[in-house]
């Protein structure tokens, strides 16, 4: 169960709830804080589109990647508001559509609100105190601190009579420290309090001890009550148009078009990128210059080379953005010249800056002065950057900052690629798309094909523009001299001599009638098939006259097995004639 608390906060009504958890749940949003610290999985537009990774510039260029906004949560191609739209939005992967918003569940809000700061009591899980802290800290904020009775009667209010851990930390040598690193100007010990006993401490609020303090052993499990700054942008305090985004500064706040977009009025028009290097508000572009020191005469003449002038810091969004951009840890040049004929000092856009204008950081001095130019003065205050307006001879040396103005133009007319197959324009920019053997943005580096040795069989590479060549060794052929010669092919032997394929030559196996490298000399001998045929041709004679032997004893053979039966058969007739003429006589 959760009990309902209720702040009214400048005519808007925030529902707190107390409950257990973390300060943001994994799949669902606050409306108080338009899904500002959504940190949970959804990956899809409302209509069902797949959403573009945050750190992904295709098919959609834009800025909100997670080295710009590092505590935007960024993470993959998760739902998230890093701009203070209404809800979750995320780009999407259809070239068609740039972005959408997301269908992410409302949750129930769990902070409680007082002076600028949420607060969060939490009683599960039970912690130490620096694992406690260290629960604060992954959610935004850290274990609370107080410095009013106003403001410690409220904590107490929230983390009711259990009490729990605060941030203040107690040395034995009476050193006092919160968290958060605020100064500790208001303390709430009990009678007694703090003991100094320990060689390190940690304060509690005590049990039933309405609001007062106690130190303790800091390895001791209990609740503990979390803080964070109250952002009136994301809160829904402030509400700018749609399309723009809220700047929450200190004690004011102001509303920003998007990236890739300027105001005009209510209404934020799209424009190109700046040149990459260049830092982007509304239509004009900046660049911070500071390997090279200049006078403000030279910055101005390198600024010009660079197709700007020093940047006119004429307006307050100028000067915020500026204050923020720089980040060198030093002065800085800016364009503003104090000019005898207008009497004032000129900024380099042509506006006269007679008086504080009634924004930023101008130093007292400077309007009275009537010679020198202007710069950002780098001061640091409580590791708190701050940048204030001075001017100074005009020949000291300093970084410098340059400003242009966006035009839409098409970046490939004239065309800037020198080996390429087309020119692609885009948004402050333009693609090559390089022919083959050509680099670089504008095709006009030849890449060495022979770094990576591509000849083989330890040919020598030639570079070429746009290309190679190997010198192939004797021997091999071929664009890489992979391939062999076969110097067979051409039948170098002669008299039926066999080739033999070697690296750049052959060998020829000859017979026995001919010999020579590509035998071609006659032995001088008897041929081979004389001798074979004065061999073979007896044999056959012999061959040939035992057949006609054996055939002829065949025969006789044959003749002899008939005559003994003929000559029985006449004998037989013989005697048989015989007898019958004796008889007759």
């Amino acid at each position: 169960m959760s009990i309902g608390v209720y702040a009214i906060l400048a005519g808007f009504i925030l529902t707190t709830n107390q409950v257990h958890g973390a300060f943001l749940p994994a799949d669902c949003e606050y409306t108080v804080t338009n899904g500002g610290d959504y940190r949970g999985n959804v990956s899809v537009t409302g209509s069902g589109l797949s959403c573009q990774p945050w750190d992904a510039q295709s098919p959609h260029r834009h800025v909100y990647t997670p080295a710009t906004f590092p505590t935007a949560g960024l993470d993959h191609n998760f739902c998230r508001n890093p701009d203070g739209k209404s809800r979750p939005w995320c780009y999407t992967t259809d070239p068609s559509v740039r972005f959408e918003y997301c269908n992410v569940s409302l949750c129930e809000f769990q902070f409680h609100q007082y002076n600028g700061y949420f607060y969060k009591y939490v009683t599960d899980p039970q912690l130490g105190f620096y694992a406690a802290d260290d629960h604060c800290q992954t959610e935004g904020g850290f274990l609370a601190s107080a410095h009013s009775a106003e403001e410690n009667d409220f904590i107490w209010t929230v983390a009711g009579p259990t009490g729990g851990w605060i941030g203040l930390t107690v040395t034995n040598t009476r050193v006092l420290a919160w968290q958060d690193s605020t100064p500790v100007d208001y303390t709430q010990f009990h009678p007694g309090e703090p003991r100094y006993s320990y060689g390190i401490a940690c304060t509690t609020l005590w049990r039933n001890k309405d609001g007062n303090w106690d130190d303790t052993l800091c390895g001791s499990r209990a609740n503990f009550v979390c803080k964070k700054q109250f952002d009136k942008c994301s809160s829904g305090i402030v509400s700018c148009p749609d399309g723009f985004f809220c700047d929450n500064a200190p004690g004011e706040y102001s509303c920003y078009c998007n990236f890739a977009t300027y105001r005009d009025g209510e209404v934020c028009k799209v424009f190109h990128f700046c040149p990459e290097g260049w830092a982007q508000l509304e239509d004009s572009c900046f660049k911070e210059f500071n390997q090279t020191r200049r006078s403000h005469a030279e910055a101005q003449a390198a600024c010009a080379r660079e197709g700007a002038r020093l940047v006119a810091v004429t307006n307050s969004s100028t000067y915020r953005f500026l204050t923020n951009y720089t980040r060198t840890a030093e002065d800085v040049w800016i364009g503003l010249q104090y000019e005898p004929g207008h009497g004032a000092f000129q900024a380099s856009d042509g506006v006269n800056m007679t008086t504080d204008p009634g924004w930023g950081l101008w130093d007292q001095g400077l309007w009275s002065q009537t010679t020198g130019c202007g710069y950002l003065v780098y001061d640091s205050e409580n590791n708190v950057t701050i940048y204030t307006v001075n001017v100074s001879s005009c020949d000291v040396d300093r970084a410098y900052i340059c400003e242009t103005t966006l035009t839409q133009k098409d970046d490939c007319t004239p065309n800037p690629c020198v080996h390429a197959e087309g020119c692609e324009d885009q948004w402050a920019a333009y693609t090559c798309h390089c022919q083959t053997g050509w680099t670089g943005v504008r095709c006009d580096i030849d890449i060495d094909e022979c770094l990576t040795s591509p000849c083989q069989n330890n040919a020598p590479c030639i570079n070429n523009p746009g290309g190679f060549e190997c010198d192939c060794p004797a021997g091999y052929s071929g664009p890489i001299c992979l391939d062999d010669i076969n110097e067979c092919d051409s039948s170098p032997c002669q008299n039926d001599g066999l080739c033999v394929d070697m690296i750049d030559t052959y060998t020829c196996t000859c017979t026995e009638e001919f010999t020579g490298g590509h035998c071609q000399t006659s032995t001088g001998g008897t041929p081979g098939w004389v001798i074979a045929l004065a061999v073979i041709l007896p044999l056959i004679v012999l061959s040939a006259l035992a057949c006609i032997i054996i055939a002829a004893l065949k025969r006789k053979k044959r003749r002899k097995g008939v005559s003994p039966a003929i000559s029985r058969r006449s004998s037989e007739e013989e005697r048989n004639n015989g007898n019958n003429g004796t008889g007759e006589k």
